[in-house]
C-alpha cells in the first residue's frame, strides 16, 4: 500500500483522531491554539486547520494504515488498493444489503474477493457447499387411498370391515346420550357394552405366570 498511490477519490476523514508524532511525521504542525483544541478533541483536526494536498494524504495514508475509525469513503479507498494491489475483482457487501465491486483494469479473470462488511470488522464470505439430495423411495408416498401395502405390521391382520362396524356407536347408545346431558349423567350399567370384534376373540393370549 505504501507504494501504491491513492486513488483520485481518497478523501480525508477530518473527524478521525490523529496522535502529535502521526501529525508531526505528516509535516503538520499545528499552532499552540489549535494543537490544544486538537488535544481537548481526542486527537480530531480543528475545522480552520489548513492542509496542503501532500498533508492530506499522509494523514489518509497514516488513517488507511491503523485502520482507525473508518469512515465509507476510507472503507472505499482501502477496498480499492486492495484490489489494485493484489489485482481481484473485490465486492464488500455492506449489512443493508448493498454491495460495491472493485476491480482494476488489470484484474486477473477468476480471482474474485467477496467481503461482508459488518461494523469494522470484514468478514470472507464463501460459497455454500451443495446440500445433499435425499431420495424418498417413490412407494413410501403417493399410494392411493386404502393402499397400505407394506405398511403392516406380520404380527397384525387387518379387521375385516363387518367387525369395524360393531365398533361404531348404535343409535339408541347416541340418543341416551343426548338425553343423558340434560337429566344428568347417564348410569354406566344402563349403556350396552360395544361388541368386540371377531378378529380379536381368537387372537393368542398372554401366558399367566406359574
Amino acid at each position: 500500500m505504501s507504494s501504491r498511490p491513492l486513488p483520485p477519490s481518497a478523501v480525508l476523514d477530518r473527524t478521525a483522531p490523529f496522535t502529535h508524532d502521526e501529525l508531526v511525521r505528516a509535516g503538520v504542525t499545528p499552532d499552540a491554539p489549535r494543537a490544544e483544541r486538537s488535544r481537548h478533541g481526542g486527537g480530531t483536526l480543528p475545522d480552520d486547520l489548513a492542509l496542503t494536498q501532500r498533508q492530506m494524504r499522509e494523514l489518509i495514508r497514516t488513517q488507511l494504515h491503523t485502520a482507525r475509525r473508518w469512515d465509507d469513503a476510507t472503507a472505499r479507498t482501502a477496498a480499492e488498493l486492495a484490489a489494485a494491489a493484489h489485482r481481484i475483482r473485490l465486492t464488500v457487501v455492506s449489512e443493508d444489503g448493498s454491495a460495491e465491486t472493485h476491480a482494476p483494469r488489470d484484474a486477473e479473470d477468476g480471482r474474485t474477493v467477496t467481503l461482508y462488511r459488518r461494523g469494522a470488522e470484514y468478514l470472507l464470505a464463501r460459497p455454500r457447499p451443495p446440500q445433499p439430495t435425499v431420495t424418498v423411495p417413490s412407494n413410501t408416498f403417493g399410494r392411493q387411498a386404502g393402499d397400505w401395502t407394506g405398511l403392516w405390521s406380520p404380527a397384525l391382520r387387518p379387521i375385516p370391515e363387518e367387525d369395524l362396524r360393531n365398533l361404531r356407536v348404535p343409535d339408541d347408545i347416541a340418543e341416551e346420550q343426548s338425553l343423558s346431558e340434560e337429566s344428568g349423567p347417564a348410569s354406566p350399567a344402563r349403556r350396552p357394552a360395544p361388541a368386540i370384534p371377531e378378529a380379536f376373540l381368537d387372537a393368542p393370549r398372554p401366558r399367566e405366570p406359574e
